[in-house]
Order: C-alpha cells, then sequence, then structure tokens
C-alpha cells in the first residue's frame, strides 16, 4: 500500500525546502532521499537498486545488510523493531541527505512453521519485527515528510499474509 503524506505543499513549504541541507543536486535539482527497511537481501536489495536506478538517495536497513561504497547508499545495520534502530536510520537520513521523501517498510520476518507451533519468542519475535518496526519507522518519519508537506509511504503487508 502506497500514500503521499500530502498531495499539496504546505503553506511557507517552499521556503523551507530552500533551506534544507542536501548534500547532493543533480541538474539543479535535490534528490530524493528513500529509506528502505529490510534492505539485506530480496525484494529489499531490489529496492535499493531500484530507488538508485531513479536517482534516489537511499537510506537503507536491514540485519545482514553490508556496508555500501556507493557514496549514495547508506547502510545502517541493525534491527528495526528496536525503536533505536529506527531513530538511527532515520538520524542518518536527515544528517546526511537532509530530507526524507519517501519510506519503503519493508522488513518483516516469517516463521516457516504451523501458528500452532510457535514459542511466545516466536511470536514476541514477530510481533516486534513486522509491527513495531512498522510502527517504530513510520511514527518518526512522518513528522519529517509532514514538516516538508510532502512524501510517501509504502508498507508490504504480504509479510503478514504468509504467517496463515
Amino acid at each position: 500500500m502506497c500514500a503521499p503524506v500530502s498531495d499539496a505543499p504546505k503553506a511557507g513549504a517552499e521556503s523551507q525546502l530552500s533551506c534544507e541541507p542536501v548534500r547532493r543536486r543533480r541538474a539543479g535539482r535535490e534528490q530524493k532521499v528513500a529509506i528502505i527497511t529490510g534492505a539485506g537481501r530480496g525484494i529489499g536489495a531490489a529496492l535499493v537498486d531500484a530507488y538508485r536506478g531513479c536517482n534516489y538517495l537511499v537510506v537503507a536497513n536491514s540485519l545482514s545488510i553490508t556496508p555500501s561504497s556507493n557514496q549514495d547508499v547508506v547502510t545502517v545495520h541493525g534491527d528495526i523493531g528496536d525503536r533505536t534502530t529506527a531513530a538511527h536510520v532515520v538520524g542518518e537520513a536527515m544528517e546526511r541527505f537532509g530530507r526524507i521523501d519517501t519510506l519503503i517498510n519493508n522488513a518483516g520476518i516469517f516463521i516457516g512453521k504451523p501458528f500452532t507451533q510457535y514459542t511466545a519468542d516466536d511470536y514476541n519475535r514477530m510481533l516486534a519485527v513486522n509491527l513495531g518496526g512498522f510502527f517504530h519507522i513510520t511514527q518518526l518519519v512522518i513528522p519529517e515528510m509532514e514538516r516538508r508537506g510532502n512524501g510517501h509511504h509504502c508498507a508490504d503487508h504480504d509479510i503478514l499474509d504468509r504467517s496463515r
């Protein structure tokens, strides 16, 4: 599910945009910035490549992520189910690029056994990443988008459906 935070800039947003500390410009225009969770492999890694192909700067997060040699990709290793990791991801985006235009909540875990065989630890871990991670990063990113009067948020809810 993808949805814009706002279709129209708020009054005064124009002047705020010109003052933001975006470090990179291409052809006189500020580059957009995407945060992608679950970016260490599979769909998440492909999303990083796709957004880079669209000339976005990317902050990529995962427990399995490795450092990037690409100066336009910042990797943040850590568990998105931990609010301090989510805050670190948002902090890196704002410090390095000065804005957040898109959030892709792709992180999620699948426990490959019947629900009736889940342990309490399995269940708590799944909730921490699949719901807590979504909550923490989204709650921290949306105010940045609202401040600028623009932004998009996408969530991959499929990870919840696969647990059936």
